[in-house]
């Protein structure tokens, strides 16, 4: 794992930004992919990460599900 209290950050950067920096993840600290050809691996991969994303997911449906509702469907058109 890469601690981002190693990597320099400029003293021009402002101190809420630099907190910001410190506080994300470093690509070295992520979990690391399966291999090209390993199917399981990558279903699994696939399967974290949509768990781990699921409340963002279903909030974006929504939101582009009400969207299509008040813009799409409201419009005088026989393909919906």
């Amino acid at each position: 794992m890469v601690d981002i209290q190693d990597r320099h950050i400029p003293d021009t950067i402002s101190t809420e930004a630099r907190e910001y920096l410190k506080s994300l993840e470093v690509p070295a600290s992520l979990p690391e992919s399966p291999a090209a050809d390993d199917l399981e691996g990558w279903k699994k991969a696939w399967g974290e990460n949509e768990a781990l994303h699921q409340e963002e997911n279903d909030a974006l449906r929504f939101t582009f599900y009400a969207l299509r509702l008040t813009h799409l469907v409201s419009q005088p058109d026989d393909r919906y």
